[in-house]
């Protein structure tokens, strides 16, 4: 099932550090794998974009299951991600953006879900 979970979403900071954003859950209806993908439309020059998958049961308790570099202040960015035996009832994104300075990035991803 394909799911677009952002689209044009600002993730950012106006200080030094790492700041993380977090789509809404999907349910993986029965599914135990996804691909998560993430293009980055812009990025501030010094920012690092992390994308990744996390799972959960309850909605309120998440575990990182994969993650990997999208784009080191290059744009446009297109990284696909793919995770195989997802055992939760819940799947969401996990986008974080870091560095030095005001740091931001502007990304669309979706998640498509599917029984291997």
């Amino acid at each position: 099932m394909y799911t677009q979970v952002s689209s044009s979403q600002y993730v950012g900071s106006t200080g030094a550090g790492t700041v993380s954003a977090f789509s809404q859950a999907i349910d993986m209806e029965g599914a135990n794998a996804v691909q998560l993908s993430v293009v980055v439309l812009n990025t501030s020059g010094t920012s690092t974009n992390d994308a990744g998958v996390q799972e959960g049961s309850d909605l309120e308790n998440w575990s990182d299951v994969a993650s990997g570099t999208v784009a080191l202040g290059t744009t446009p960015t297109y990284k696909p991600l793919k995770v195989t035996n997802i055992a939760s009832r819940y799947v969401r994104l996990h986008f974080r953006v870091g560095g030095t300075g005001a740091n931001y990035s502007i990304l669309s991803a979706s998640i498509n879900t599917a029984q291997l």
